[in-house]
């Protein structure tokens, strides 16, 4: 699928990826001072003494160009309004019977709405130690990847979670993840789908004690079945249910050790199974 992202001069702006404070200067800051620096000198200091009607003159249609490539990049860097304000200028300058005041008084609303309208462009901040987490391809490696594509969106996610500081997401992703793992399970020894893990390890189980029974002993493949089995139902109780019910919680801190387990186990589990 296509990301969609918004041109800014030359580079492209994606949402909801993270941007350094060395590209909010480049993309945003720098073109929104230059803007408001002009809008200040020509509302404060250009013909400040002037009166009368709007100049008609070359001079005076140059400023209404540069009132419209004003509003260009006011809507480059995403202050729609502020550009549809600056437009409106550009409009009543072409006409007759627009003063000096006028101009100046524009200049201020143009710049009063840039203001307002900041005011609603939120930018997230990632502290320095969690950044590492935000935005990773195959976080949990090629192979895991390769092995259980369908947890590819859920690793990424529970690490996206953990840089946000939202622990409890980042857990509740990560029993999703191992849910793979587990279905993974099930259909290397012929268990149908279920409804829920208790299901499956049952019928796991059951599975693996027919096997046994009839051969007297386990294979090393149903050895290592068994064992995931038994992990499976020891992170069903120590934190995949609690963590479907709102009295429970993970602070970011506990959520990265369960990161890690459930990282450790997966790769441990594509030594024979994939999905």
């Amino acid at each position: 699928m296509q990301v969609p992202y918004k041109l800014v001069g030359d580079c492209r702006l994606v949402p909801y990826r993270l941007y350094s404070l060395l590209d909010m200067e480049r993309l945003f800051l720098e073109k929104y001072l230059e803007i408001v620096k002009s809008l200040m000198q020509w509302a404060h200091f250009f013909h400040p003494g002037a009166k009368g009607e709007f100049p008609r003159s070359e001079s005076g249609q140059s400023m209404v160009g540069a009132l419209a490539e004003m509003a260009d990049s006011l809507r480059g860097i995403g202050l729609s309004v502020s550009a549809k304000r600056a437009e409106m200028s550009v409009h009543d300058f072409a006409i007759p019977g627009a003063t000096w005041d006028h101009f100046r008084q524009a200049c201020v609303e143009i710049y009063n709405t840039m203001r307002c309208e900041c005011e609603s462009k939120l930018f997230l901040y990632v502290p320095e130690d969690r950044v590492s987490f935000y935005g990773l391809e195959q976080p949990f490696g090629p192979e895991i990847a390769e092995r259980f594509p369908l947890a590819n969106d859920d690793i990424s996610e529970a690490y996206t979670c953990l840089a946000l500081d939202r622990g409890t997401a980042c857990v509740m992703h990560l029993s999703r993840v191992a849910e793979v793992g587990l279905r993974a399970l099930a259909a290397k020894l012929d268990v149908k789908p279920q409804n829920d893990w208790g299901k499956y390890l049952t019928e796991i189980n059951d599975e693996l004690d027919k096997r046994y029974k009839k051969s007297g002993a386990r294979s090393e493949d149903e050895q290592f079945y068994a064992e995931a089995a038994l992990a499976f139902d020891r992170m069903r109780r120590v934190w995949r249910n609690p963590s479907m019910h709102v009295d429970k919680s993970y602070s970011p801190e506990r959520a990265k050790e369960i990161l890690e387990a459930v990282r450790s186990f997966m790769k441990h589990l594509a030594a024979r199974l994939y999905c």
